[in-house]
């Protein structure tokens, strides 16, 4: 896992670190809040060290979900968790909301355990979606859920909003189950979309739906916005069916990629409550000036730049424009906090 600053026409990288072991260790999932970065995967090693922490490894594989403080010129782990089993397990997606962690894939062993909750395999790969709670310096798995049937099942791509959290993957079983919904392929594989509704300590699916014809089709992204669940990924039937919509592909087992959307009235209740995107302040650190850019629509305010202990030391007036230069000059090395932009930006003066 690794930063890199953005300063506009250049980037460098800020900080890096590693995790795992001595056998393949993989990351494959990234997802951010303010200064908390998480990620997910699988790891292999015997022991896997992240940071000062170790995870042991119950089967071939397991699944583990990490987080790291980004500090401003260090990152360092804070809390790191595995699930599984005695087979091969692994997270391919995350998603954040506020202190709430989602992850999602899949696993093949008979058991996965995830906390205090384990899940049973009904064939030779399942998928899963678990909450994770995040309670600053530790992280807990609160609840799990298995999806799929007899055959094998994945889940690719997680999107959450405020209480709902959707999924989208692919399942080759006759019979894939998503809580009380059942859905029957129609093919070799075929697409799915599906919701959960996050109860605190417990997880349901709400609805899922499917997608695709007679060969592999999948969902690999989900992303929402307004009502819209948008789910991307690739058919190779030459005919696919999205509930009333057909998609013809011209030749036969070759991928064509696909954007689909459904509509969920429910999103408009927390639609609003999606982060605008933040500020950037960059270079970071920087010597004698710093710009910082303003996302679309932020209305402008007067800014204060604070030492380490919230003692301010320089004010500004509020941005004409979506960037401005703030004067550094005569400022003694230091971090320093710039407020009046959204959330605190962190910055380190050379």
């Amino acid at each position: 896992m690794a930063k890199l600053t953005d300063t506009g026409s250049t980037s460098s990288f800020v900080w890096a670190q590693r995790a795992g072991g001595t056998s393949d260790d993989h990351a494959n999932a990234l997802a951010v809040s303010g200064t908390s970065v998480y990620v997910a995967g699988s790891f292999g090693s015997r022991t896997a060290a992240f940071g000062a922490i170790t995870l042991t490894v119950a089967g071939s594989n397991d699944v583990f979900v990490a987080k790291l403080t980004d500090a401003g010129p260090t990152g360092s782990f804070a809390w790191a968790q595995r699930a599984g089993g005695a087979g091969l397990d692994e997270a391919y997606a995350l998603a954040v909301s506020g202190t709430s962690v989602y992850v999602a894939g899949r696993f093949t062993s008979p058991t996965a355990g995830f906390g205090a909750t384990t899940l049973l395999n009904a064939g030779s790969e399942n998928g899963f979606v678990a909450k994770l709670t995040d309670a600053g310096p530790t992280g807990s798995f609160a609840w799990a859920q298995r999806a799929g049937g007899t055959g094998t099942d994945y889940a690719y791509a997680l999107a959450v909003s405020g209480t709902s959290v959707y999924v989208g993957g692919r399942f080759t079983s006759p019979a894939a189950g998503f809580g009380a919904t059942t859905l029957a392929t129609a093919g070799a594989a075929d697409a799915f979309v599906a919701k959960l509704a996050d109860a605190g300590p417990t997880g349901v699916f709400a609805w899922a739906q499917r997608a695709g014809g007679t060969s592999g089709d999948e969902a690999r992204a989900l992303t929402l916005s307004g009502t819209s669940v948008y789910v991307a990924g690739y058919i190779q039937s030459t005919a696919a069916d999205f509930s009333t919509i057909v998609l013809s592909s011209p030749a036969t087992n070759a991928a064509l990629g696909f954007l689909a959307t459904l509509t969920d009235p429910t999103l408009t209740a927390t639609t609003a409550a999606i982060p605008r995107e933040p500020a950037q302040l960059f270079p970071n650190p920087a010597r004698h000036a710093a710009t910082l850019r303003l996302p679309a629509g932020t209305a402008p305010a007067s800014l204060t730049l604070t030492d380490a202990l919230g003692r301010p030391v320089r004010r500004y007036p509020a941005p004409a424009g979506p960037e401005t230069a703030l004067d550094l000059r005569g400022l003694p090395a230091g971090l320093y906090l710039l407020r009046g932009a959204g959330p605190a930006q962190r910055l380190a003066i050379e």
